[in-house]
């Protein structure tokens, strides 16, 4: 090791890869750090994929912690960024700081960058030192990241889970449209005309269209209160009148509209299809099922391609669940592992799930 590494200081190849990595890496962590401050929720991982994504590889791999746990593995960047992002959500970051570089003197593509995050973590103040080991290809491109931190002191701190703000309120609904339709809409609901009139919304807070097959479409708004949610109904009505009337085959029919009872995870651009289901509960043993499913957030972590799961209660016997996954055949294979989960809860159910539909994203957008 010695001979290789007084070879390499003398090797002009090795000493311009070298600082090619410090450069690539030290612009990569000066934009992340520069987004990272304030709260990690699905606003902030859809910034960092907007900046990030052209400093990753095709295929990246990727280990927080690096122990090989439930938010590692191999993919995009989409991929990574929702397995990733899960395990940071919630946090608060006050501020960031970059603390040291150092090339590995065997190989100059492998860089060790160190930072120190000053955070709020489970509500209270945390320092976390975090050690990122990155693999550079031939074209400066990051293709493998582990995070090395405390896992154990940050998992501590941070909780299995918790509850979403009671404040947050989801609306769900579903529109029958016309064959042939949807692509149509995907463009309409990504324009600019649409973009005016939801930023018109009081209390909006984002929003995501689904297709459902060819003959229905889904939409999941999200409002900052009870009273803006009651609006809800009246600003899909301005939505559809204004932008979609020629596309749609019938009245909306709601699916859901209450406080979000529990979160898990990230919901990020790169999710591509949600499994909707709706679970009936008997009234007297919803905190008790609750817990359960913040019990089960091991299982949720291990299952492959699950970024997010929303429980909204819409009623006090009914709760519709929308789970996020980065691709549909990451959710088709996923299904026994949520079945057993959904056996294990049986016992709290009034009656069996209701499936809504497995669906593809159409549309997202955050505010």
């Amino acid at each position: 090791m010695g001979a290789a590494a007084s070879a390499n200081a003398a090797n002009p190849d090795f000493q311009e890869t070298a600082k090619k990595s410090v450069a690539t890496l030290t612009e990569f962590f000066d934009l992340q750090a520069s987004m990272a401050t304030g709260k990690v929720d699905e606003g902030k991982m859809a910034e960092f994929g907007a900046k990030l994504a052209g400093f990753i590889g095709a295929s990246v791999s990727w280990d927080v912690g690096g122990n090989g746990g439930a938010h590692s593995g191999e993919g995009d960047f989409g991929a990574m960024i929702a397995s990733v992002g899960s395990y940071w959500m919630g946090i608060e970051n006050k501020a960031v700081k970059n603390t040291s570089i150092s090339v590995d003197v065997e190989n100059a593509g492998k860089v060790s960058f160190s930072q120190e995050y000053d955070a709020v973590v489970g509500g209270s103040p945390m320092t976390i030192p975090v050690t990122h080991a990155i693999t550079l290809d031939e074209n400066q491109k990051i293709v493998a990241w582990v995070q090395l931190l405390d896992t154990k002191a940050f998992e501590a701190a941070k909780g299995s889970a918790a509850p979403a703000p009671a404040a947050l309120i989801s609306s769900v609904n579903k529109l029958p449209v016309k064959e042939g339709s949807i692509d149509a809409i995907t463009a309409i609901m990504a324009s600019d005309a649409v973009a005016e009139t939801i930023q018109g919304f009081e209390g909006f807070d984002g929003a995501e269209c689904y297709a459902l097959g060819d003959q229905a479409i889904v939409t999941h708004s999200r409002w900052t209160s009870a009273q803006a949610a009651e609006k809800s109904q009246g600003a899909l009505s301005t939505l559809l009148k204004e932008h979609l009337s020629e596309h749609i085959a019938g009245p909306p029919e709601p699916q859901a509209k209450g406080p979000v009872a529990w979160e898990f995870g990230a919901v990020v651009p790169e999710i591509q299809a949600y499994r909707l289901m709706k679970l009936n509960f008997k009234a007297e043993e919803y905190d008790t099922a609750l817990a359960k499913a913040q019990d089960k957030v091991p299982d949720f972590e291990a299952i492959d391609g699950l970024s997010s799961i929303r429980m909204i209660r819409a009623s006090d016997t009914v709760v519709f669940v929308v789970a996020g996954y980065i691709a549909m055949e990451k959710l088709e294979a996923a299904t026994p592992a949520i079945m057993a989960i959904m056996k294990d809860m049986a016992p709290h159910f009034s009656g069996p799930p209701e499936s809504v539909g497995a669906v593809t994203r159409a549309w997202f957008s955050k505010k």
